[in-house]
């Protein structure tokens, strides 16, 4: 399996009402844009984690990765 099919399967989830606000669910989507060449919907998914977690560690994580995209 491709990063795009994995994008597939995540979205799939995410039409799941109880993983549709899961921060580790946004933050794998963000993973799988990006390994596809899709910084700018990367950056949305990586955004929308870093809305979602509640974790200081995870957001410091998630804000590196976004600094990444901004090259």
């Amino acid at each position: 399996m491709g990063p795009a099919e994995g994008l597939a399967e995540l979205d799939a989830l995410g039409a799941e009402p109880q993983l549709a606000r899961y921060p580790y669910l946004a933050a794998a989507r963000a993973d799988f844009l990006t390994w596809l060449g899709r910084p700018g919907e990367a950056r949305v998914a990586f955004e929308e984690a870093l809305i979602l977690t509640e974790n200081d560690a995870e957001r410091r994580y998630l804000r590196t990765r976004l600094n990444e995209l901004a090259g």
